[in-house]
């Protein structure tokens, strides 16, 4: 059942193709991930490429392009395995989770973990992980995390009498933490921006073997010491999917309160041994936690990574508590999803919004403490939450996004698994049978609205289209426009027309985001374009010059520039403006080749030559090859 819910909720994404937001530089206009000999394996495991550091993820897209090259089909299918996968795991994670609880001699825990697993997996929010082939990240790290979770309850639960008493293996297993720890902190390097490396290789494998040591002091002797080998391997896989998961360490001792109950029921002095041992236990989980912690704040920083000037610290406060409530809220009403939320470029006191969740995410903290011995399931769901999202409520800001619908992914798996438990005690009042009749329309309810939000998810224009009207990003509308400019690419009938479409786009996102003073120099760069695309080089060569200025270190704005100095025959300044696209990327043959023709314009004809046979090293072209052909004949 749970499968074929899935199978129809998402059958749209079967028949999606890529969308321009990041599929573009992650996917169609990215080799680098295209193999998996030791290049390319070395280029996934060191790269912070869209401020993201993800091997696993990456080598999912290497499988795909191995299979079926850069057919959208092949990216969106693996998606969705790997979110049916997730689900299945769900399923046998909410059963476990609820059976280790009251519920534990009751039939009717199957029923309540479909109702978790169902809520988690058909819901409009996985929409955007799943049929967005860049959120593949989510499905990855999400899968992983779940497995981990499972093989750590499968373990955790029958330890409950296997608790040591003594103080010396909590000892020698925080040592060997602390000391794999600063081995791999200190072992890597995060000078370069873009890749990782290693200032000493030795550091980095004796880190690794002291990790693996306090793997083996926390859980040799017990019993089911295979699931928590499980749990740490897929912790890790986890963490290399995305880093989305690294607050888990504390979810897990969330769980030993409710439901494992491993810190009740101690006499004193045992109590003390005991609470050092229950934590000392997750150390090889908490240095897996600190190092992927501390790479992904390397692979964010210098990746639109905001500074406390430009996103203050009561900023960031009053964003977290805006995104606290966000995330239940469309748990319950999941309408008017949309791929963007705005950030502001200032949040204060007179913002009423954020102030009123603010003040009620702290409400429903202590309401969720008060009821916490009569109700701890709601307690530990709430504070399991809490902990989960806590890494991507603006705290570390990166990005434009007020509040993303990706996020919930991992941080919303706790009220699926409540809303099991609380099917289940509703299936056990005198109307209880009812239950399953009545959730077969909340569930079709699930699946259309999943349906129709992967519907949006199909096409670039179906997206923007439908999130224009719901929020007018500008950010939107020039994605949109930038859609319309490609489409004119591969549509020369109606070329004009795409063109005045994408340019009106443009003008509406430069003038809202004006008007929203969330401006940033993009807009200048995709109007730019479009004006030299409709042959308006004048007007192209005003705006491309503002971003130069704005954005003096993104090759992009040059090398368009120069193309559009070009056009207008203005062969020196085009020089200038494509030598400086080349000093930031020395390899790019489109460059070359237009620089060819400046060159070419200008009579310098040896260097011109010399231009077009780099291109061509770089990037055959037949029109560099032509003019090649003319030069050498002259």
């Amino acid at each position: 059942m749970l499968l074929v819910a899935l199978a129809l909720a998402f059958a749209p994404a079967s028949t999606a193709g890529f969308i321009l937001i990041d599929d573009q530089q992650n996917i169609l206009a990215n080799p680098s991930f295209r193999g998996l000999d030791p290049d390319h394996l070395g280029w996934m495991f060191s790269t912070s490429h869209m401020g993201h550091y993800q091997p696993i993820t990456w080598l999912t897209y290497a499988a795909d392009y191995a299979v079926a090259g850069l057919d959208p089909l092949a990216y969106h299918a693996t998606s969705l395995l790997l979110h049916a996968a997730t689900a299945v795991a769900f399923f046998l994670l909410a059963r476990l989770a609820l059976s280790s609880s009251e519920v534990r001699h009751c039939s009717s825990v199957d029923f309540a973990s479909l109702t978790a697993a169902l809520t988690f997996a058909v819901h409009p929010l996985r929409a955007e992980s799943v049929a967005w082939v860049t959120g593949r990240n989510d499905l990855t790290s999400g899968l992983f995390f779940v497995l981990a979770m499972l093989a750590w309850l499968a373990w955790a639960r029958r330890r409950v009498a296997d608790v040591p008493i003594g103080s010396l293996r909590s000892t020698a297993t925080l040592l060997l933490g602390l000391g794999s720890a600063w081995m791999l902190l200190t072992g890597l390097d995060f000078s370069d921006r873009e890749r990782l490396a290693t200032t000493s290789e030795g550091r980095v494998g004796a880190g690794c073997v002291l990790l693996l040591g306090s793997s083996l002091v926390a859980a040799v002797g017990t019993k089911k010491a295979g699931y928590l080998a499980i749990s740490l391997v897929t912790f890790a896989a986890s963490l290399a999917g995305k880093a989305s998961a690294v607050t888990t360490p504390l979810v897990l001792l969330v769980l030993d309160v409710w439901p494992l109950k491993r810190w009740s029921g101690w006499e004193s002095p045992d109590r003390a041994f005991r609470a050092l041992s229950i934590v000392a236990e997750k150390t090889p989980f908490f240095v897996l936690a600190v190092v992927f912690g501390r790479i992904a704040f390397w692979a964010k920083h210098g990746h639109a990574m905001y500074s406390l000037a430009e996103h203050t610290p009561f900023e960031r406060l009053l964003q977290a508590g805006y995104g606290i409530v966000f995330y239940p809220w469309k748990t319950l009403a999941p309408l008017g999803l949309v791929p963007i939320y705005d950030l502001p470029a200032h949040i204060s006191l007179s913002d009423l919004p954020y102030i009123f969740t603010g003040v009620l995410a702290l409400a429903i903290t202590a309401v969720a403490w008060i009821v916490r011995r009569s109700l701890p399931g709601v307690w530990v769901t709430w504070l399991s939450y809490l902990i989960l999202i806590a890494p991507l409520l603006g705290l570390f800001q990166s990005g434009p996004q007020l509040v993303a619908d990706r996020y919930s992914y991992l941080a919303c798996m706790p009220f699926a698994v409540l809303l099991g438990g609380a099917a289940y005690r509703l299936e056990q009042t005198r109307g209880g049978r009812w239950l399953r009749v009545g959730g077969v329309p909340l569930a079709v309810v699930l699946i259309a609205l999943t349906w129709m939000q992967t519907v949006r998810w199909r096409s670039s224009e179906s997206l923007f289209s439908y999130s224009a009207v719901v929020n007018g990003s500008p950010r939107i509308l020039t994605n949109w426009a930038m859609d319309r400019n490609a489409a004119a690419e591969s549509d020369p009938v109606r070329r004009q027309a795409y063109l005045k479409s994408a340019l009106a786009l443009s003008d509406r996102a430069l003038a809202t985001a004006l008007e929203r003073d969330v401006y940033v120099p993009t807009y200048r760069l995709h109007r730019g374009t479009i004006l030299y695309n409709l042959g308006r080089y004048e007007e192209a060569i005003e705006e491309l010059a503002r971003y130069c200025a704005e954005m003096p270190e993104d090759p992009q704005g040059p090398f368009n520039l120069g193309l559009a100095l070009n056009a207008s025959r203005r062969w020196d300044e085009a020089a200038e403006a494509l030598k400086r696209a080349l000093s930031f990327k020395p390899d790019w043959g489109p460059c070359w080749r237009n620089l060819g023709f400046a060159l070419d314009g200008m009579g310098r004809l040896e260097e011109a030559v010399a231009a077009y046979r780099r291109s061509l090293e770089l990037d055959p072209n037949p029109v560099a090859q032509a003019r090649l052909r003319a030069l050498a004949g002259k």
